[in-house]
């Protein structure tokens, strides 16, 4: 066994000149030129080949192409490597990228600050800069070379120091991140006598990709035992109806103690990070009508391990390691989830107790790993702009999305965070393949502090992504989508749901799930263009999105969120004058008064103006720590609207209809969804359409009169609240905004009685006391085309 080997080699070579047990830990593989990105998917590889754990917290991984060598990452407190172990440093790890040789020697080391032992690997040659080995400085060589893209530096002999140079290490194709290194025509056999029955079981299987399974498939296989196992020759076998042989190990494969191997298909890497152990072509059964199964056989063909799986019958009689007649399947796993052995590598025969469903994929680790992470509580998406709206300085409006797009993220600890290989998906199903941006090695947030993931045209973005490969996040059109921030663990850390919503409950008919892993039936707004949807409170999390999210046109990225107190106004906020055809183009000069016709003043942070002509859309929203107190008058106007007018003026269009084909309608919402106020308008012989579903406060359908141009419609008096949009509103005022509007020409101003003018809105306020107006009911003072038009719509609908 090489395990026998390793031991002699070491008693024979090393313990002359080991006098530490810092010497038990080595580099035993490295990825120095992957294909793609250097730094986002280097990789080292750390081994331990002594007789106690060892203890690593601290040490730290060091680079350099000149001297001297610069730290690259820094090992976490509590980190060990077990006796006989690996430890695997993956892709993200490292903050910046090793150096790939190619006119001078180049090297990496391990050192552990302490102590100041390392162990170093140079690679390629001459050695002009003069970079030191653990031996000599500078060191003579020799080096290891300089290997092609995609290829690793391995040690020869697994785990073990002979030459303490660069001739240790060889470059080789067989790539075996965590695991010991295997190579093509070393070691092994070629007979099946001393084949071991048990010990090594199929330990994960992914069958039903993400997306497309054409190549991505995968099994892992896993050796419980104590030592190296030849698997030369044995296969790997699937069934839908029958098994069949789809792969057969080559010779000289050893799975070492402890280990992991994977068989899996040419695109699997696209999803594993690294090509798996030995490349198949096959197709694997998603147990769509009948239990589909994968079994490992050795090469004598003795079946050593069977996992069936799926919901369905066993209409074609698989049988499993007990025989025919199985009665126990593993879970039916889909859209990227694995079949994983729970605890990982027990084996009872009974793959229903043995597997369940892994909704992270752990390839080349054990399945009951830690799925934690430093800061997984305290992170938070904060806030994020999925429809930009960019206006240019000289005036030009943009909007297109490509590289404007941005999350911000909020850590609500005291403590700075390592966001390395953190990943943001968006999408409108469960499994969010809209697409996903990973965050490169390096990533820090600090403590009470926020970091930007942006496209290349956000500004003061802290990560970015590059064009072609950034946000692309979905609009929520119809149906309730979302965003979504997977911590290192791999897990969930956040999610925020949003778009349309019927009586506060999300429309999610693709049923994409919360924080709590239910379906989510709360959901954040639907921003317009340009709108962020953001937090109420920074980090504050209740797994609630429609509670913690309101849409913001107040967008600060990276930045603090504007404080928003979330509440109803009581019915006090009116719309009180609107003009909706200005004269000469509409565009710019559009705007709408709102008058606080209560006795209190009321908060309308997040609160929004809506329009409609068929269907209520967001036009602005009101800012944070805006106030407006009993008796004063509150502009949102169109960027024409001269400032000194608007308390509001808004970067896109309010977009009030002319009402030329029917009934157009202007809104209040309040910032918990809550309709404060409605005012219908269309011309005098508009018939509403039912099916546009434009209703009053009261559920009907009674709008006021649509001014002409350049004039405005308006409650006379001021604030006076109905309900009836028909007795409320005079039209063809002159406009005065913020200001009293003027009452019309043959219309009363002022009662001159102590009559109370009704304000709360039909079914809203206090019980009226006998004999008052009832807020139900229509005043007295009413226009003659006010009267005209309430006669015509009564002789229009027994028409």
């Amino acid at each position: 066994m090489r395990l026998v080997f390793r031991q002699s080699l070491i008693s024979m070579v090393l313990m002359s000149w080991i006098s530490t047990s810092h010497a038990e830990v080595l580099i035993n593989e490295v990825m120095i030129d992957p294909d793609g990105a250097d730094g986002t998917n280097e990789w080292m590889e750390l081994c331990n080949n002594g007789e106690d754990d060892v203890d690593v917290s601290g040490w730290l991984v060091q680079s350099a192409g000149t001297p001297p060598f610069a730290d690259k990452y820094e090992i976490p407190s509590g980190t060990v490597i077990p006796t006989g172990g690996y430890l695997l440093l993956g892709p993200g790890t490292f903050n910046n990228s090793f150096q790939n040789g190619g006119s001078a020697t180049d090297g990496v080391r391990i050192l552990d600050p302490s102590s100041g032992w390392t162990d170093t690997l140079l690679y390629d040659a001459p050695n002009g800069n003069g970079l030191p080995d653990d031996i000599s400085d500078p060191s003579v060589g020799p080096f290891a070379p300089d290997p092609a893209q995609d290829n690793t530096l391995a040690r020869q002999v697994d785990c073990t120091e002979v030459n303490n140079d660069g001739s240790d290490f060889i470059e080789t194709s067989d790539v075996t991140p965590g695991a010991g290194n295997i190579f093509s025509g070393t070691g092994g056999g070629t007979t099946c006598e001393n084949t071991i029955l048990t010990g090594v079981v199929i330990n994960e299987v992914l069958y039903d990709a993400d997306g497309s399974d054409s190549g991505r498939e995968w099994v892992e296989l896993h050796n419980t035992m104590t030592e190296d196992v030849d698997v030369s020759g044995w296969m790997v076998q699937v069934a839908g109806s029958s098994f069949s042989t789809k792969g057969t190990l080559p010779e000289n494969t050893i799975i070492p103690a402890g280990s992991y191997y994977i068989v899996g298909g040419e695109q699997a890497a696209d999803d594993l990070g690294y090509s798996p152990n030995f490349v198949v072509s096959w197709s694997l059964g998603n147990a769509g009508s009948n239990i589909d199964g994968v079994r490992l056989l050795d090469c004598n063909e003795v079946i050593l391990d069977t996992v069936l799986y799926g919901t369905a019958e066993n209409s074609e009689g698989l049988e499993d390691d007990n025989g025919a007649n199985p009665t126990s399947f593993a879970p039916k796993a889909t859209n990227g989830q694995t079949l994983g052995r729970v605890p990982n590598g027990e084996d009872t025969n009974q793959s229903g107790n043995d597997f369940a469903v892994l909704p992270f994929p752990t390839p080349w680790t054990a399945n009951d790993a830690e799925t934690t992470c430093d800061g997984e509580l305290s992170v938070k998406i904060n806030e994020f702009m999925p429809n930009p709206h960019t206006v240019l300085s000289d005036g030009t409006e943009i909007s297109d999305d490509e590289g404007r797009e941005w999350v911000e993220l909020y850590n609500s600890s005291g403590n700075q965070i390592d966001l390395t290989g953190w990943k943001l998906q968006w999408g409108g199903n469960p499994s969010y393949s809209g697409g996903e941006v990973i965050l490169p090695a390096g990533t820090m947030i600090d403590g009470n502090g926020y970091l930007l993931v942006g496209g290349e045209y956000v500004e003061n973005a802290d990560v970015i992504t590059p064009l072609g490969n950034d946000f692309d996040m979905t609009l929520a059109s119809s149906n309730a989508d979302g965003l979504r921030l997977l911590h290192c663990g791999p897990g969930v850390a956040d999610t925020v749901i949003y778009g349309p919503s019927e009586d506060g409950i999300a429309n999610n008919p693709d049923e994409l799930l919360d924080d709590t892993e239910a379906i989510a039936t709360s959901s954040a707004p639907k921003p317009q263009e340009g709108q962020s949807i953001a937090r109420l409170v920074d980090g504050q999390d209740s797994n609630q999105s429609g509670a913690d999210f309101v849409v913001s046109d107040q967008n600060t990225p990276g930045s603090a969120n504007p404080e928003i107190v979330c509440g109803e106004g009581d019915f006090q906020i009116k719309i009180n004058e609107i003009i909706p055809n200005p004269d000469g183009t509409d565009s710019g000069q559009e705007w709408v008064e709102l008058f606080n016709a209560g006795e209190d003043s009321v908060r309308m942070d997040g609160w929004s103006i809506e329009t409609a002509s068929s269907s209520w859309s967001s036009r602005g929203i009101i800012p944070a720590e805006t106030v407006l107190d009993p008796g004063e008058f509150y502009l949102i106007g169109e960027d024409e609207v001269p400032s000194e007018v608007a308390d509001l003026i808004l970067d896109g269009s309010l977009n009030l209809g002319n009402a030329s084909t029917g009934v157009d309608g202007v809104r209040l919402v309040n910032c918990l969804g809550g309709v404060e106020d409605t005012l219908l308008y269309g011309d005098l012989m508009a018939l509403p359409d039912e099916d546009e579903g434009l209703f009053d406060d009261l559920g009907n359908e009674s709008f006021a009169i649509m001014p002409d141009s350049g004039l405005s419609v308006g409650r006379t008096p001021d604030g006076v609240d109905t309900d009836y949009n028909t007795t409320d509103f005079s039209t063809n005022l002159t406009p005065t905004p913020k200001a009293p509007n003027e009452v019309p020409s043959g219309e009363e101003g002022d009662t001159g009685t102590d009559t109370e003018i009704p304000k709360q809105g039909c079914g809203r306020g206090p019980e009226p006391t006998a004999g008052d107006p009832n807020k139900c009911s229509h005043v007295s003072d009413v226009s003659p085309l006010m009267w005209m038009t309430a006669l015509l719509m009564v002789w229009r609908r027994r028409d």
